[in-house]
């Protein structure tokens, strides 16, 4: 990375991974196929063991199968399918459970009892659906809804059906069921509010120390922040290239044309060199005009190259951009091991035999 240190700019809304979102994805395929093999056994062991009831037969189950499948299907295909296919089964999730529920009055006992046992089971995991499936915010209105339609369904029952068929522990399993959805609804959340207070306080947290170990004017890292880029660094068993340089007669810019021209051409030169690095090469304003650079893996020919790049795009940089500046860089390779004290020492004076020899050049160590 050419700047291992934040922006320091905020999003109004969290942006996902590539990475997590393909993970995702995947979790998601898993769900709909799980989701698929159980609805189909469902459907067609409640069949064969007769206490499958009208609605379950001709509605629900065959939604939830349809809707799994094609989520599968559709899954990989775009976002917005996948968005699509997860709010209609966490949808038809809720319908099911309120079908189930309007089958408690059913009047074959067997089948009224099995259906009471299986929807009380489910009721409890719409809010928990409702976090998986909605991002952020978004997950409490859902799991409010999610709330909402079984009990006020099981309550609408509750109170329109023949006494005959609501024993006492029947409204005993229904009354507990909507006392752990409303728990779980609670918990989820709280849970939700303090991830939230976390992600900002953490956040807020990430910008301070963007601000303290960035250069503002510049964008890339200070010399806080390289010291410790080159800390972190060092902990590893790789070979770094440490690159020092310092822009020629950058004072006599600021004296002719002024400050607010010198800071621009700062940036200019800055993103000239930026241009050049690898991804995962680091670099650091280490003083006024003095710019460090840090490159793993290289050899010391490979640095030198790398060092005479950064030194070649400054040089054709047009006179209006650069104030007719050039960079002069000494390089030194840094094992990790060895001491880094001496390898700014020997990258330091490479630079100054860089400066007798007549600026403009690479020297190294």
């Amino acid at each position: 990375m050419k700047n291992m240190l934040p922006s320091g700019r905020t999003r109004t809304k969290p942006e996902m991974s590539p990475e997590f979102a393909r993970l995702r994805t995947r979790i998601m395929r898993i769900l709909f196929a799980i989701g698929f093999v159980c609805n189909v056994w469902f459907w067609f062991y409640d069949s064969y063991q007769g206490i499958i009831s009208a609605r379950n037969a001709t509605l629900t189950d065959p939604l939830l199968v349809l809707i799994c499948a094609v989520g599968f299907i559709v899954t990989d295909i775009s976002e917005r399918w996948r968005i699509v296919a997860e709010r209609s089964l966490f949808l038809a999730f809720c319908i099911g459970c309120a079908t189930g529920v309007f089958t408690f009055g059913d009047p074959d006992p067997q089948i009224r009892l099995y259906v009471i046992a299986d929807t009380l089971q489910w009721l409890p995991l719409i809010s928990v659906a409702a976090f998986i499936i909605f991002p952020g915010r978004e997950s409490i209105p859902a799991a409010v809804i999610g709330f909402l339609i079984p009990a006020a369904t099981a309550v609408w029952v509750w109170f329109n059906s023949e006494p005959a068929n609501w024993p006492d522990t029947t409204n005993a399993l229904l009354l507990n069921a909507i006392i752990v959805q409303a728990i779980s609804l609670l918990v989820l959340v709280l849970f939700s509010y303090s991830q939230a207070a976390y992600q900002q306080a953490k956040a807020q947290a990430s910008m301070m120390e963007s601000a303290a170990l960035s250069d503002p004017l510049t964008g890339i890292a200070n010399r806080r922040g390289i010291e410790r880029a080159l800390e972190i660094q060092g902990a590893s068993s790789r070979q770094w290239a440490l690159i020092l340089l310092d822009m020629d007669y950058f004072k006599t810019v600021n004296d002719q044309w002024g400050h607010v021209f010198g800071d621009r051409v700062l940036q200019n030169v800055v993103d000239a060199l930026r241009r050049v690095l690898r991804e995962g090469d680091v670099i650091g304003r280490w003083g006024g005009d003095e710019f460090l650079v840090v490159s793993a893996d290289l050899s010391a020919p490979e640095a030198e190259a790398l060092a005479e790049k950064l030194r070649q795009a400054v040089a054709v940089l047009p006179d209006d951009e650069s104030g007719g500046v050039t960079i002069s860089a000494g390089v030194a390779l840094w094992d990790g091991d060895g001491g880094l004290a001496e390898a700014l020492r020997l990258v330091d004076a490479a630079l100054y035999r860089s400066k007798q020899m007549g600026r403009n050049r690479v020297v190294f160590a």
